[in-house]
């Protein structure tokens, strides 16, 4: 069966949200040991789920990289996403080693203060150094240098995974290959809670997203869409479970699984709109943030240290309590958007395809 040609166009905007999301997560939590921002209702419970992002991201990464894969050899799908992620990475743990080492000596010598735990980057071996660099962490359970990296992580070693695909027999027909990773996604949804080893314990986040690129180019397919029913129900149910249970832990991961099967969904249709609400002001706007998200992911975490810091030294009482909020995102903001001019866009990997589909 033929394969569509897809377009969605809102891409960008849905990732600009979910960056944003997580960067209210981060500014909030820095915030919040000074002052308690209760005043809007549920405004404190959303920002604290902010963690949730992170979940659309891996969706819609999925979906991305599944594109990208379709005419790719493996060495080239490895030199594409190599090139993507690593260079602004490097340089983001470079400077997150240099604010790290400033920030633990300050605290040390009581110049600043507050609950963060920072590293003493000096005094850490060459294995610490060598699993950020290499993605190695969460096989070596390193710490990891910046607050989001264990999300990228997880991001290479899905790529390794997909690469690896690619090398079996299989894959010279790419509806097969996607076919083993449709596999690999309900075997991973029904080992949800049952303690699946790294990368495989959310590797159906990742999954679903390369199962909604599958849906939406081959709509008359309905195995796939079958497949796509059982795994989003898999999914409801291992939530269900998951929530059910009585420690706080499990109602945080359960809470995830319902985000992700919700962001499947209103992807899947979403995509029948996209033209339509791609052009309105709002997610205009959104896409111009999405553009450079992979960079405000990056950066936001290591700018909120001296943001913090500042900030620490005003009064935040009243209105300027609401003010500092949107302040700190505000310059998170701007920190992302000149990384992404300095450095991101320098090293970013530009595929032929539609928009939405090529900064993955």
């Amino acid at each position: 069966m033929e394969r569509k040609r897809i377009t969605y166009r809102s891409l960008d905007a849905l990732r600009g949200l979910a960056c944003l999301w997580v960067v209210l997560l981060h500014s909030e939590a820095a915030l919040s040991a000074k002052v308690h921002l209760d005043a809007i209702p549920g405004f404190t419970p959303f920002a604290k789920h902010g963690w949730l992002g992170v979940q659309i991201f891996f969706v819609i990464s999925g979906f991305c990289i599944a594109a990208s894969a379709m005419h790719k050899t493996p060495k080239e799908f490895a030199k594409a996403r190599a090139l993507r992620i690593c260079p602004p990475y490097f340089v983001a743990l470079i400077i997150g080693a240099i604010v790290e080492a400033i920030a633990y000596r300050a605290t040390q010598s009581g110049i600043a203060h507050g609950g963060v735990v920072h590293l003493d980057i000096l005094h850490e071996g060459p294995q610490f150094w060598i699993s950020n660099f290499l993605f190695l962490n969460f096989w070596d359970h390193t710490h990891v240098l910046l607050s989001v990296g264990w999300s990228l992580v997880y991001e290479a070693w899905f790529y390794v995974v997909m690469g690896l695909l690619l090398l079996l027999p299989l894959a010279a027909d790419r509806s097969k290959y996607l076919w083993a990773c449709h596999a690999l996604t309900l075997a991973c949804a029904i080992g949800i809670g049952f303690g699946l080893p790294f990368p495989a314990d959310l590797w159906t986040q990742f999954g679903l997203g390369i199962l909604l690129f599958d849906l939406l180019s081959r709509p008359q397919n309905k195995a796939v869409g079958a497949f796509a029913v059982v795994v989003c129900l898999v999914c409801l149910a291992q939530g269900l479970r998951i929530f059910s249970l009585p420690a706080y832990e499990h109602q945080h991961s359960g809470a995830a699984w319902f985000m992700v099967v919700a962001t499947f969904v209103g992807l899947f249709l979403m995509h029948r709109i996209d033209t339509k609400i791609s052009s309105t002001k709002l997610m205009t706007r959104l896409g111009q943030v999405g553009l450079f998200s992979y960079s405000l992911y990056l950066i936001h975490g290591i700018v909120l240290q001296p943001v913090n810091y500042v900030f620490s030294k005003l009064p935040a009482t009243g209105l300027l309590a609401y003010i500092l909020l949107p302040s700190m995102i505000a310059v998170c903001v701007g920190a992302g958007y000149v990384f992404y001019l300095l450095v991101e866009s320098k090293n970013q990997n530009k595929h032929p395809g539609a928009k939405g589909q090529s900064r993955s």
